[in-house]
C-alpha cells in the first residue's frame, strides 16, 4: 500500500461508499485492505472529509459550518466553523465572547433603567407601621452592605434572616408591595428571568435591594431602623406587639418541626392545618414548650412507622395532629411541660433576636413564654 494516511487515490464516490461502509460497522482492516489505505484501523475516520452544512452558517463569519467526523463508537459529528472555530453548544470562541459581553452590557443597561432610584416615589418614614420597621430593621441588620450602598441578596446573606424561607419570602413581598424596598439597579442579570419580559420578572431571593424611604441622610435612617430606641413602642398597641411575636413564634415552630422530620427523613410541607394547630398551641404554650411537644410527637411517629410498616408520608402526616392532641391533653390534665432549649442546628434568626432582645428587650423570654399570656400580663400591668 502506497497511499499512506491519504484518500487522494479514491474518487468522490469511492470515499462516500467507504464512509458509509465504515459507519455500517464493516471490518476496518478489511476496508483498509480493499481500498489500499495505509493507516491504522483507529485512525481511518480521521481521514474522512468533513461534512459541509449548507443549511447552517456561522453566526460570526456567515460561512457554512462543517462537521468533523468522529469514530463510530462516538455520537454525531462535531460541528464547527472552519474560519473562527465557533461550534455548536457551549462555545467560548472570540466571537461568542464578544457577543456575550455585548448581551451582558445590554442587560445591565436595561436593569439600570428599569430599577433606577428615580422611578420610585419614596415613602415617608412616618407612614411605616411598627411591623414595617421591625421587618426592615432586621433585614438591614442581616444583609446591609458595609458601605450602606445596598442590601445583599437573601441567598447570599450570611446570617439567618427569619426562621423559615417561606416567612422570609412573605416578609420581602410585604415590604416590596408597600414600595418600602425595591430591586437595586446594581443587581446581577442572573437575578432576573430571561425572556421578552426581561428584566421585569426577578427572583426575590437573588436581587440586591434598595430602601425607598424619603430621607436627607440615609445612614442616619438605617441606624434608626437597625438600632431603635424604646420610643418605637410608644404608639404600639398590645395587638401590634402580639401579631409580630406570634408570626416569629409560629415560624420558629414550623422550622423546628421541619428540622425534626428531616432528621428521620420524613417528607413534610407545612400547610394551613399546621399553621392553625401551632397558632392554637401558642395561645397557651411557649415556643420552648412546643419544641418539647414536637420532639415527643416525632419520636412517636418514628416508632409508629417502624412498628406498623406504614409509609413515611403517613407517619409525617400524623405528627401535627398528635401535637394538637398532646397540647389539649396537657391542658385538660394540667400536665407540667418542661420546655427545651434552642437547638444548635436551629439557631435564633436575626429577626427573632432583633425583636425580642432589641425592641421588646425581653431576651429569652420570647422563647420561653407564651406570646399571648405574656402580653396579656403586660396589658394587665399597664391598666393598673
Amino acid at each position: 500500500m502506497t497511499n499512506k494516511g491519504s484518500l487522494a487515490h479514491l474518487s468522490e464516490s469511492q470515499i462516500d461508499e467507504l464512509i458509509k461502509r465504515y459507519y455500517d460497522w464493516e471490518s476496518v482492516p478489511k476496508l483498509l485492505k480493499e481500498y489500499q489505505i495505509d493507516s491504522s484501523p483507529s485512525y481511518l475516520y480521521t481521514l474522512f472529509p468533513p461534512i459541509i452544512y449548507n443549511d447552517k452558517q456561522c453566526p460570526h463569519c456567515e460561512i457554512n459550518m462543517e462537521g468533523k467526523r468522529r469514530s463510530r463508537n462516538q455520537s454525531g459529528p462535531f460541528i464547527y466553523c472552519p474560519e473562527c472555530d465557533h461550534h455548536e453548544g457551549d462555545c467560548h470562541c472570540s466571537g461568542c465572547a464578544r457577543l456575550e459581553l455585548f448581551r451582558n452590557e445590554c442587560k445591565k443597561t436595561l436593569i439600570r433603567e428599569r430599577y433606577d432610584f428615580k422611578n420610585y416615589e419614596p415613602v415617608s418614614e412616618q407612614s411605616l407601621s411598627l411591623r414595617d420597621k421591625i421587618l426592615l430593621g432586621s433585614f438591614l441588620r442581616n444583609g446591609l452592605d458595609e458601605n450602606y450602598f445596598f442590601i445583599n441578596p437573601l441567598e447570599k446573606q450570611k446570617g439567618i434572616f427569619a426562621p423559615t424561607f417561606g416567612y422570609e419570602v412573605e416578609i420581602l413581598r410585604s415590604l416590596i408591595s408597600k414600595q418600602i424596598i425595591a430591586p437595586h439597579p446594581c443587581s446581577s442579570s442572573d437575578a432576573f428571568k430571561e425572556g421578552t419580559e426581561f428584566p421585569n420578572i426577578y427572583y426575590i431571593d437573588k436581587v440586591h435591594y434598595q430602601v425607598n424611604i424619603e430621607t436627607d441622610n440615609l445612614k442616619e435612617l438605617f441606624d434608626r431602623l437597625m438600632n431603635p430606641t424604646q420610643a418605637v413602642l410608644q404608639d404600639s398597641s398590645i395587638e401590634d406587639l402580639y401579631q409580630i411575636w406570634e408570626e416569629i413564634a409560629l415560624h420558629e415552630c414550623i422550622e423546628y418541626l421541619s428540622f425534626k422530620l428531616s432528621k428521620v427523613k420524613f417528607p413534610f410541607t407545612p400547610g394551613e392545618k399546621t399553621i392553625t394547630v401551632f397558632k392554637d398551641l401558642l395561645a397557651t404554650f411557649s415556643v420552648s414548650q412546643i419544641y418539647m411537644i414536637i420532639h415527643r410527637c416525632v419520636a412517636n411517629a418514628t416508632s409508629y412507622y417502624l412498628e406498623k410498616k406504614i409509609s413515611k408520608q403517613q407517619a409525617a402526616n400524623s405528627v401535627i395532629g398528635n401535637c394538637q392532641r398532646y397540647g389539649e391533653n396537657a391542658l385538660a390534665n394540667n400536665w407540667r411541660i418542661n420546655g427545651f432549649r434552642r437547638d444548635f442546628d436551629c439557631p435564633q434568626s436575626t429577626l427573632s433576636h432583633f425583636y425580642f432582645s432589641r425592641v421588646m428587650m425581653i431576651g429569652d423570654l420570647g422563647f420561653e413564654k407564651s406570646p399571648k399570656s405574656f402580653l396579656t400580663e403586660c396589658e394587665r400591668m399597664n391598666n393598673r
